[in-house]
C-alpha cells in the first residue's frame, strides 16, 4: 500500500497499531491459567500483546511497562 495523506491521518501519530492490538487482545479467547512462583493466579496476556511489549523492550532503551 502506498503512503498517502489520508493514511497517515488514520495513523493518529503511530496510535493506530496500539489501538490494533488493544482490539485483538480484547477478542481472543483467555488462556489458561498460570501460577507464578510465589502461588498468584493469572490469566497471561494473548501473544499478539506479549510480541508488541516484546518488539517495545527490545527497541526501547527504555520500557515503561
Amino acid at each position: 500500500m502506498s503512503v498517502t495523506p489520508e493514511l497517515v491521518e488514520q495513523d493518529d501519530g503511530g496510535r493506530l497499531i496500539k489501538k490494533i492490538v488493544a482490539l485483538e487482545a480484547i477478542l481472543v479467547d483467555p488462556g489458561e491459567m498460570v501460577t507464578d512462583d510465589q502461588g498468584r493466579a493469572f490469566i497471561p496476556p494473548p501473544s499478539v500483546v506479549a510480541e508488541c511489549d516484546k518488539s517495545e523492550r527490545e527497541r526501547l532503551a527504555i520500557c515503561t511497562d
